[in-house]
Order: C-alpha cells, then structure tokens, then sequence
C-alpha cells in the first residue's frame, strides 16, 4: 500500500527591492528527492537536506510536515529567516509502522518564482534479518549422550537496505543441549551464516530455537544411551546336567559416533559359558555385535547367573535338571512257598525323585535262579514318569524245586548311575496242590444271567504222600457269580501225583468284572489252597429300531424286540423330565402295545427323557431278570401336532395341524424335499390344512415342513415351527 506525506516548505524573500532583489540563482535543496528504501517497521533512519540562499536577499523559511505519517522533520536547522549566502540542514526521517511502500512529497515555494517539489519514498519490512538457506531437516535425530552431531548451516541475511547487527543467539526449551557459531558481525550489510550442532547431556527429545532480531528456526535432537544392551535377561529353561544348551545372544550396539570397545564379565562361569569374540577389536559407530550365551548346568536346581556386558547386567535363569529313581523295599523275602504254587503278589514302588521325566525300558530278572520268579513290569507303560511320580512292577515266586532261590529284579531307566535293583528270595518246599490251569479266566464275555460253557479243573497232589481233600468251595469277592457243577474231589484221597477234577461255570446275574476264588480244604500242608477265578458281564441285547417322534402335545416310540432269546421277557419304557433314566424303574413306567408307544396329554414345548430297557429272565438266579443297557432318547414337544417331528406316515395326504399362535395374517407353510423346495408357499387362516390334490405327497421321501406367523412384533413374518417327517 502506498502511502502519501506531503512536506510544505514555504520560503519568504524579505528585500528592500521588492521581487527582484532575490537574484538569479534563488534558493536551492540539496539533494532534493530521497530514498530510504527497505526500514524495518520500529526503526526511524533520518536523511538530511541542505539549503542554500542565493537569491540576493534573505530568506524566511517556514517548514510544515503537513499531516502526522511515516516521514516527518526533524534537527530543523533552517526554520526562521535565513540570510543570503547562507545555508542551513534539517532531516527527513522515515519511521514505517507496518509494512509496504510509503511515499511522500517535499514542496519548496519560490513564490513568483514558482514551487520546487521533491520526491520522498520507503518500504516498511517486517524483520531486520531474515532466515534463508534454511536445513531440508532441522532434526539432528538419535545422537548419542556426550557426542556431538554434525553441523547444520543457515543463512541470516539482512531484510533492509542499512547494515545492523542481527545479534545471533540460541534460546527456546533446551539451549543448552546444542551449540551454535557465526561469521555475523554487529554491521551486517548484506548476509552472515550461523552452523549449529546438536550435543545432548541427557537422554529425552530436545529443542532450540536459532533467534536473530524478531525471528526464530527451531532445531530439534533426540538424546540416547550411549550404547544398548538387549535384552536385559535370558531365560534357559531346563536342561540337563552337563549338557549344552542352545546358545542365546546378547545384543550390544554401540549409539556413539567413534568405535567402543566392549568388556565382558561372567558371573557365573561354572553354569554358563559366554562367547564375547564377535565383540573383539570395538564395534564401529552405529553398529553391533553379539556376546552369545550357553547354558551347561552342573548341578540340579536352579542355577541364577550375571553376564556384564560394557557395565549393564544381564540377568540369567535356568534350572539344571536329572532325573532320579528309587525303589521301594530294596529286598522282597518271599518265605516258604509250595512247589508248582505261585505266591502272593508283592510290589516294588519306582519312585522319581529327580526334576526331569524319568524314561523306563523294560525291567528284566537277573540272578541265581530268574525263572523262578515272575515279573509284571507296569512301569514300561507308564514311562516317561513325571517328577514326583511313581510306578509299580509286580513280582511273585513260582517254584519249581524245593530249595532256596533267588533272583535281582533290575530297574532300567535313564537315571544316572547303575541300575536300581531289588534282591528277591525265596523257598520251595513240598507242595500240597497244583491246579491247571491257574489262574482261570473265562475270557469271553457273558451276558448277565447267562452260564458260560464248563472249565475243567485239575487238581494235582505234589506232596510225598497221600492227602485226602475234605471240602472244596467258592470264596473271594463275587462268589455268587460262578458256579460249581460237577467234580470228584471232595473226599477224595489223592495219592502222591494224584489228581482229581472240578467243573466250573461262569454265572453272573450283573453287569461287571466279576472274581472269585476256588478253595481246597485238605490234609496236606499250607491248606486251604485257592485258585482264581475271573469273569466279565455284559448286558443283554437291546431292543432294535428304537425310533421316537414328537408333536405338540404327545409322542410316539417304535421298537422292535433284538434278537430272538428265549429268556426275552418284555420292554418298559421309562419316562422322565429331569434326567436319563439308569434303569427299568428309575423313573415313570409309560405302557404301550406291541412294539409302539403312544405317550399322549403332554405339556407343550417340553423335553422328555425316555429310555427303552429290554427285560430277560435270569437262568443264573432264577425269579429274577436282567434289563439291557437301554437305547436313550430326548424326545420334545413343539408347535407342530401333526405329523409328528421324526415320524414315518403311510398317508400321502396327510393333515397338518399345530398349536394357535398369535398372529396379523394367518399361517403359512414351504415344504422342502431333500434340501429343494417342492411346493408353493401356502397361506391359511385355519391352524390345520390337509396336503390334498396336487399337494400330495410321494411315497419313499422324507420331508421338512416350515410353519410361519405373523404376530404384531413380527408382520413380515416369522418361522414359528418344523417337522421333519417320512412317507412310507
């Protein structure tokens, strides 16, 4: 914006001669126009003018600065009456206050002679001195604490058109974070650069401002750690007693802007083993290098330890582990035990005492006489065992001469050292009674209340002389379930290497492991002798083609009888709402017809647990029966009454019907055949509808019929049931 200042200078010529008398050459203005050019807004700079009276006669001068703008008059020395030949000053300053151009115009009246007039012109700036060749980037980034970062160049150049001193300085957050240096003196015409660096004491983002006159440029740093150790702890896990880990490095990397040698300090040079060569001879600025770390406990249990790396520490963990066995009772004495006669079973307790899983390959017998023991080793199975775990192996005498014997079970497994072992001992004598074969199992199962086919027992004298066999009988836990049907040896007298015979019967009347002993009573020495007896349940057949159905208020069951038994005696269904029914009368009886139940009068949406026994007549307790497993089924009532959910019909035309629902429109219904839909959307206003006509249906498909209202929450309508049926 141009502004205008118009100066008045009047000059009056006093002479005695009137006009004439002020002579030819007049009063002059020296320079006349004047230029300020570029003035920061504040600053007044003043520009001087000279007057010369040559008229012949004196001179009055009068100056009017006319209106109060940018230039005004000032050191008047010529104000008043100014003699002929003499001259006189006064200044023009120029003091802009805001920017753009200002003009003006300086007037000299001559009177008769006419008026000189003289230009005067500015420009207001902002600032004295301005920022140019500014950094692309002013961030100095990540620098190392105690390092100095590389200098940025700026240039200050002078904004107006007299020298002045831009007084270069840092200021802002953190001034004493960077430093700065200039060629900028206190007279400055044209340009001056200043170079700034970046120099952190401390970690943490920082920032200066590079202030000259009334403008700033901000530089900005990060302040790091000079080196970085990562990470800060290593874990190892378990590993086994004198044997090396996987190695896991250590990360140092040097933040500083020169080479850092690395030291290395171990504090725990027993358990681990540190590799610091890939740090040797420095890390160059910038980079980094691994310190890598082994795991070789040498001993159990935890094993903390340090690695120092350039003053930070490293923390380290693991935990050395082996696995430990021992055996319980180191010896087993088995005492006397007839010939051709196995003991009682005795037990050896394996027990892992270590802290890592103990592993088992079979356990053997070693010794003087291994054959006549017998070794269940159950601990192979078992294998690994966890710490703290134990296992058993079984061991029994069988002898088969009469002396002392003795065997070393032997324990093999991973543990360190030797082998465990257990001393075993024993004592044949003369045996009374060898039965074969022993023990006896009746390996097939039966079902309850049924015989299993006869097992012939031989019982075998092995004493030096007669014995005579008073009472043989059933013992043990389910006597009941076996049965003895024939034999001569009761009242026998059996010579030396005699024999006699017993005929046994597996007879369970429940389901179950069944077992038993034969007892001997006799003459002969360590009577009764007992024999073992074992067996397996089984529950009779269920009923076949157990089938059920549900509609809104009733369901219906199908079955058929499995089999063709003769002990068959009936089926009960059994009803609950709470739970599954465990058997023939844990819940409500329901009676039906031959091979369907029509369970009617039920609530509404509610689920039923059914569950169909099949009932046999006992041969082993006669009086008594024997139910089947049972075929379970959940059977719930829905919207749908007809046809049934889950039901076989014979009619092609068979009536839908279900339960009123509230409803705007009616009721309508898609029937879909094997995922296709195969009849058009029907709408009724009834709560039944007969499937008549074209809406027939084929025999030998099965169908799924979706049901919809449209109550007031639902007007576009919504499903409300379904039933999934098949025509015969």
């Amino acid at each position: 914006m141009m502004r205008k200042l118009t100066l008045v200078i009047v000059v009056l010529l006093a002479a005695t001669g009137g006009p004439t008398a002020l002579g030819a050459s007049g009063v002059a203005v020296n320079p006349g126009d004047l230029s300020f050019g570029r003035v920061a807004t504040g600053d007044s700079p003043t520009q001087q003018e000279k007057m010369t009276n040559g008229s012949g006669a004196d001179a009055v001068i009068a100056i009017d600065t006319g209106s109060n703008g940018a230039f005004s008059i000032v050191n008047d020395g010529c104000t008043g009456t100014l003699a002929d030949g003499q001259t006189c000053t006064f200044g023009v300053q120029y003091n802009p206050s805001s920017t753009g151009s200002d003009s003006s115009t300086l007037t000299v009246d001559k009177g008769a002679a006419g008026t000189d007039t003289f230009g005067l012109s500015g420009t207001g700036v902002a600032n004295r001195f301005i920022f140019s060749n500014q950094p692309g980037n002013p961030d100095f980034g990540n620098v190392a604490v105690g390092d100095t970062s590389g200098s940025k160049q700026i240039t200050i150049t002078n904004n107006t058109d007299y020298p002045d001193n831009p007084n270069v300085h840092l200021g802002g957050a953190d001034p004493g974070q960077f430093s700065e240096s200039d060629d900028c003196t206190s007279n400055v015409a044209n340009s001056c650069t200043a170079m700034v660096s970046f120099q952190p004491t401390s970690q943490g983002g920082k920032s200066a401002n590079l202030l000259i006159d009334s403008d700033s440029f901000q530089f900005t740093g990060t302040g790091m750690t000079q080196f970085d150790v990562s990470p800060l702890s290593l874990s190892f896990g378990t590993q086994r007693v004198n044997t090396a880990s996987a190695a896991q490095p250590i990360t140092f990397t040097n933040h500083r802007n020169n080479t850092a040698n690395v030291t290395v300090s171990n504090g725990n040079p027993a358990d681990y083993n540190v590799d610091d060569s890939n740090c040797a001879g420095g890390v160059p600025a910038g980079q980094s290098c691994s310190v890598n770390v082994v795991f070789q406990p040498n001993a159990t249990g935890s094993q903390p330890g340090t690695v120092t790396v350039q003053g930070q520490d490293v923390s380290l963990s693991g935990t050395g582990t082996l696995p430990g066995a021992s055996v319980s009772p180191g010896s087993i004495g088995f005492g006397n035990q007839p010939v051709s006669t196995s003991s009682a079973i005795r037990t050896i307790t394996v027990t892992n005492n270590g802290n890592e899983n103990l592993v088992f390959s079979q356990a053997t017998l070693t010794g003087a006489n291994p054959a006549q023991f017998t070794l269940s080793d159950t601990c192979f199975a078992a294998s690994p065992l966890a710490p703290g775990d134990q296992c058993t192996m079984s061991v029994q005498f069988f002898p088969t001469s009469v002396g002392s014997a003795s065997a070393v079970v032997q324990v093999n497994d991973n543990a360190p050292g030797p082998p465990q072992t257990v001393n075993v001992s024993g004592t044949g004598t003369p045996s009374a009674v060898v039965f074969k074969p022993s023990p006896v199992r009746f390996k097939r199962p039966h079902h309850a209340g049924t015989f299993s086919t006869p097992r012939t027992l031989t019982l075998t004298n092995k004493t030096n002389g007669p014995i005579t066999i008073s009472k043989v009988g059933l013992a043990g836990q389910n006597p009941n379930s076996f049965r003895i049907t024939g034999g001569n040896c009761p009242g026998a007298t059996l010579p030396a290497d005699g024999s006699c015979n017993e005929t046994v019967r597996f007879a369970p009347n429940e389901v179950g492991v069944k077992a038993a002993s034969l007892t001997v009573s006799d003459s002969g020495a360590n009577s009764p002798h007992a024999l073992a007896l074992t067996g397996i349940s089984t529950y009779p057949k269920d009923d076949v083609a157990v089938h059920g159905a549900a509609g809104c208020d009733a369901t219906k069951i199908t079955f058929r009888r499995g089999g063709s038994s003769s002990r068959f005696d009936r089926t009960v269904i059994v009803r609950s709402r709470t739970h599954i029914p465990t058997g023939p009368n844990d819940g409500t009886r329901r009676p039906h017809g031959a091979g369907v139940l029509h369970d009617r009068e039920l609530d509404h949406f509610a689920a039923y647990e059914y569950r169909v026994f099949a009932l046999y007549r006992s041969h082993t307790r006669p009086g008594t029966l024997n139910h089947s497993r049972g075929v379970v089924l959940r059977l719930r009532t829905g919207e749908i009454c007809t046809p049934m959910d889950g039901g076989v019909i014979s009619d092609r035309t068979p009536t839908v019907s279900w339960l009123k629902h509230s409803t705007l429109f009616g009721y309508s219904f898609l029937i879909f055949h094997a995922g296709d839909q195969v009849q058009q959307k029907r709408s009724v206003h009834a709560t039944s509808f007969t499937l008549s006509g074209r809406r027939r249906l084929h025999h030998g498909f099965t169908y799924t019929l979706f049901l919809y209202a449209y109550p007031p929450a639902h007007p576009e309508g919504t499903s409300i049931g379904r039933t999934t049926f098949r025509v015969r």
